[in-house]
């Protein structure tokens, strides 16, 4: 079967490169290994991945994409992305033309593709002829054919008409992998203008979790019958993959700056100490000295 010769190359790929870049790093996780699977899985032609930063969610897909234009499984791989900045110019603004702009916008994407075809040695010919730049402002009306492949980067910086566009387009033997963290948000977002991704990921854990409900009330019975056999109509050509964040890919050694960081974000007390918690400046200075030794920033 040449998708799952594909799978096993991708996973001993990945498998290398943790090894090279954590020696202990032990296997691949499971949500790493099931992101794989679907990705290679012909059937599955809609995939959404969540997972926070440096987990490997765009470089994996951009990985098995390569891996399948090379095999002949691919005919072309499309890249894009929100026309948001995190607090910076808008597209706009880039000098260029409107392919210059994109270049440069979707450029964390093609990077993932280029280093993927250095390091496969993969010809370069490859990356120049059929993997290019798509403006996702464009993507309405119209279809992902068989043998393409469509990866949408950044997506939770997208108000629901865009994402659900997105996840609409993928017509039978092709893929569209939409990869995004809803913790990294960019929007302004309200309850009448929410984010897609955020209410699909919160929509696919509460289905997951009625279907696992074990009550024995007739209501909750039928209820979970139901969600489980949505579940089952669903992966018939979509699947939904939460990438653990504590198998950092980019950076093992930055997990515990980002878990801070997040911290940070929410206001956690454990990251910001609190006039209740703290007596002086000398214990929020120790918390931030804490987080930071293990990463190998100080």
């Amino acid at each position: 079967e040449p998708w799952d010769r594909v799978r096993r190359q991708a996973l001993q790929i990945t498998e290398q490169y943790r090894a090279e870049i954590l020696p202990d790093a032990g296997p691949v996780s499971v949500q790493m290994k099931k992101y794989i699977r679907a990705l290679c899985n012909p059937q599955v032609t809609t995939l959404v991945c969540q997972g926070g930063p440096g987990t490997g969610k765009t470089f994996t897909a951009s990985l098995v994409g390569m891996l399948m234009l090379t095999a002949g499984l691919a005919t072309r791989m499309q890249h894009t992305k929100p026309l948001v900045s995190a607090g910076g110019q808008s597209l706009g603004f880039e000098r260029g033309s409107m392919a210059d702009k994109l270049a440069y916008w979707t450029k964390p994407t093609q990077q993932a593709a280029a280093r993927v075809a250095e390091q496969q040695g993969i010809d370069p010919e490859v990356l120049t002829s059929r993997v290019e730049a798509f403006p996702i402002d464009r993507i309405r009306g119209i279809s992902i054919p068989r043998g393409e492949w469509m990866i949408a980067d950044e997506m939770q910086n997208t108000y629901w008409p865009l994402f659900m566009c997105m996840i609409s387009r993928a017509e039978v033997g092709s893929k569209v992998v939409i990869c995004g963290d809803v913790n990294q948000s960019d929007l302004s977002t309200t309850s009448k203008k929410p984010g897609g991704m955020d209410m699909i990921v919160k929509a696919w854990d509460r289905l997951r979790k009625v279907a696992g409900n074990d009550g024995v009330a007739p209501d909750d019975i039928r209820r979970s019958a139901e969600a489980q056999s949505k579940l089952v109509k669903l992966r018939n050509s979509f699947e939904m993959v939460c990438l653990e964040e504590q198998y950092n890919m980019r950076n093992p050694g930055n997990t515990d700056l980002t878990e801070w960081a997040q911290a940070v974000q929410r206001g956690d007390k454990v990251a910001l100490t609190s006039d209740e918690t703290a007596n002086d400046w000398e214990t929020l200075c120790r918390d931030v000295y804490q987080a930071l030794q293990p990463a190998g920033h100080l």
